[in-house]
C-alpha cells in the first residue's frame, strides 16, 4: 500500500503516521462531543471541511465519504448544535 499511495515501499512507516494522525482526528473530537467541548465541534468542522474537499477530488469513487462528511458540517453548523454546545455545562 505504500508503494501505491506513496511511490516507495520505505514509506511505510509514514503511512502508519498519517493513518493513526487521521483516526485521532475522528476519535478524540467524538470522545469530547458528548462532554460538550466546543473546540470538540470545531475540530471535527474542520476534519469534515478537508474530508469534503479530498471526496471531491477522488469523486466519483467517493460519494459516500463526500455525503458523510457534508452531512457532519451541516449537522454541526445547525443553529440547535450550537446552542447545545454553548448551553450549561453539567
Amino acid at each position: 500500500m505504500a508503494e501505491m499511495l506513496m511511490g516507495s515501499k520505505d514509506a511505510t512507516g509514514w503511512l502508519v503516521v498519517v493513518f493513526l494522525l487521521c483516526g485521532v482526528a475522528y476519535i478524540l473530537p467524538a470522545v469530547f462531543l458528548r462532554k460538550r467541548r466546543n473546540w470538540a465541534r470545531n475540530l471535527l468542522m474542520v476534519v469534515a471541511t478537508f474530508g469534503i474537499a479530498g471526496g471531491v477530488t477522488a469523486l466519483p469513487g467517493s460519494i459516500l465519504g463526500l455525503a458523510i462528511h457534508v452531512t457532519l458540517l451541516a449537522l454541526m453548523l445547525q443553529g440547535p448544535t450550537k446552542t447545545w454546545f454553548l448551553g450549561v455545562r453539567r
